[in-house]
């Protein structure tokens, strides 16, 4: 840790790194996706309980 070789490959830390990368990014792509239609689901339900557009005036 003290100094570190910018140098060095990280498929040679461990042998298993290139599945733990593809892991964390299925992991990052899941969170990302859910997030979003957790957004989109509040979205609806607002649209659908408050009725933006009589609100508005149209």
């Amino acid at each position: 840790y003290h100094a570190p070789d910018p140098d060095i490959e990280l498929s040679e830390l461990h042998e298993d790194m290139d599945k733990w990368r593809s892991r964390l990014r299925v992991g990052v792509f899941g969170y990302v996706v859910l997030w979003l239609l957790a957004w989109l689901l509040g979205l609806a339900q607002y649209a659908l309980l408050y009725d933006p557009l009589v609100t508005l005036g149209r």
